[in-house]
């Protein structure tokens, strides 16, 4: 098919780390005439310089040191369908030339070769950066900006659209649902409102990983409570901090209601891991260094599990 063929619409998205932006590229690539090709997703800061440019646009046998056969970049992959350049704003600035040229001649050549490769690939673009300021400190092109910011969308962070937070939940519940095999049918009025009342600092990412270690932990409980949410979630809760310090009669502190939700989250995650430490570990978003800390803290035995 030529070049210009299919939709070309170009989004750019800017905002906060973490606010939805590749959810957002994904579902406008599903709703175009492009749905039934690729979707591909390049993370720039993962990749520095000539790796970077290795990923794009793929390399011939012998172009370099370790470079023994031919590798197709991410560009003849995506041949047909979209291309998301995350955090395009660590690309360097040769590589931004040669990205430029890809949006004006729809064209590009492997690493060490001189064919010229054809492509329609529609590129949509994200930073959490400020582009026209790195243009006046010459770490941006200024014709790139320009090819890149066709259709600029703000996308802002969560906490400043709550009313989102209802549809992410169910978004991330039934996909991780489904990737745990758990057995969990719904999530609690009580368990919604606790979520909808965190302000959420890493955004769509944070709730992402919230509801992926929820459902991995608790997946096989049939509602889904406030107790099983994480204490960075629930603990921060202003409701649970008044009622303890308004329950006069009772004596156990703060710190000693932390320790018990640690250590019954430590506890399950041992059980669900089969008593392997890195998995637990990984569950939990931390390290095993951590772990075996925490276990000799609250007297949890290996032999418990």
């Amino acid at each position: 098919m030529s070049p210009g063929s299919r939709e070309s619409t170009q989004p750019f998205f800017y905002g906060e780390s973490g606010t939805g932006k590749e959810l957002v590229a994904r579902a406008i690539h599903f709703d175009s005439n492009r749905r039934e090709n690729p979707f591909v997703v390049v993370s720039c800061p993962n990749l520095a310089g000539d790796l970077l440019e290795t990923e794009l646009f793929g390399h011939e046998k012998g172009s370099f040191t370790g470079a023994y056969e031919r590798r197709s970049g991410k560009f003849e992959i995506a041949e047909g369908g979209t291309i998301f350049l995350d955090e395009i704003s660590e690309i360097n600035l040769p590589l931004q030339a040669k990205l430029l040229r890809v949006l004006q001649e729809r064209e590009f050549s492997r690493l060490g070769s001189h064919s010229v490769i054809k492509t329609d690939v529609r590129i949509i673009a994200a930073t959490n950066k400020d582009l026209e300021r790195m243009i006046k400190d010459g770490q941006f092109r200024e014709d790139l900006y320009y090819r890149i910011n066709v259709v600029p969308i703000y996308l802002p962070p969560l906490r400043e659209r709550p009313e989102d937070i209802p549809q992410l939940v169910e978004h991330f519940y039934n996909i991780f649902r489904k990737e745990c095999h758990a057995k969990t049918e719904f999530i609690s009025k009580e368990a919604m409102a606790v979520l909808l009342k965190y302000h959420w600092p890493g955004n769509v990412r944070e709730l992402k990983n919230i509801m992926e270690r929820t459902i991995a932990l608790y997946g096989n409980e049939s509602t889904l409570l406030p107790a099983h949410l994480p204490f960075e979630i629930t603990g921060i809760s202003s409701g649970n901090l008044q009622r303890l310090k308004s329950d006069k009669n009772r004596r156990i502190s703060i710190e000693d209601e932390v320790a018990q939700v640690e250590k019954q989250l430590i506890e399950q995650a041992l059980q669900e891991s089969g008593g392997v430490k890195s998995k637990a570990a990984k569950l939990l978003g931390t390290t095993r260094r951590i772990i075996n800390y925490k276990m000799q803290k609250y007297g949890i035995t290996d032999s418990e599990h």
